[in-house]
């Protein structure tokens, strides 16, 4: 397996694209089989169907791809696609799955002493497989992360709701944005 993530992107790129090729095919078929005894309409309609599910495969295995500046700090580039997932969550109910840059705290010891108390509260419940991507922005008055819970944890978002709360009730000044992330180790 290659360690270069164009390499991989490149890759899920041209397996959405076969894949969404292969359901037009069989779709395009099965519409044109002759009506039968069950479909007297025919099947005409199951395009519609195909259409669907390439459209999900789309907006699922999408990927965006942005330009920046070389002059631009990786703290600066942490916040793009922060600020682009949180749009299109916003606006269109859709979870982007990207590619992430995370640009963590390493000079700063306010953050860095942020960060540690808040994986002690994170960490403090059952469940709990990772915290990353942790930034602190003190000029924004925001702090981000994502963490993964385990799926065998019944109900997954209580226990995000309940971090959250208990985060924002510590750190009040600041805004707060926690991903809960998939875990797709296995």
């Amino acid at each position: 397996m290659s360690n270069s993530i164009a390499i991989i992107t490149d890759a899920i790129n041209n397996l959405s694209d076969a894949l969404s090729s292969i359901i037009t095919v069989i779709g395009t078929k099965l519409a044109g089989k002759a009506p039968d005894r069950k479909h007297p309409y025919g099947y005409g309609r199951i395009e519609y169907m195909t259409a669907f599910i390439v459209s999900a495969i789309v907006l699922y295995l999408g990927f965006v791809h942005i330009e920046v500046l070389d002059t631009l700090t990786v703290a600066n580039i942490d916040k793009i696609p922060r600020r682009i997932t949180k749009s299109i969550m916003e606006k269109y109910g859709v979870i982007l799955h990207t590619v992430g840059i995370y640009s963590i705290n390493a000079k700063d010891n306010k953050a860095i002493n942020t960060r540690k108390d808040i994986e002690d509260i994170v960490f403090s419940h059952q469940g709990i497989l990772q915290m990353h991507g942790f930034y602190m922005d003190d000029s924004d008055k925001t702090i981000s992360f994502d963490i993964i819970i385990d799926f065998a944890i019944p109900n997954r978002e209580e226990l995000y709701q309940h971090i959250y709360d208990e985060v924002q009730s510590k750190y009040k000044d600041y805004a707060l944005n926690i991903t809960l992330d998939l875990d797709a180790n296995d």
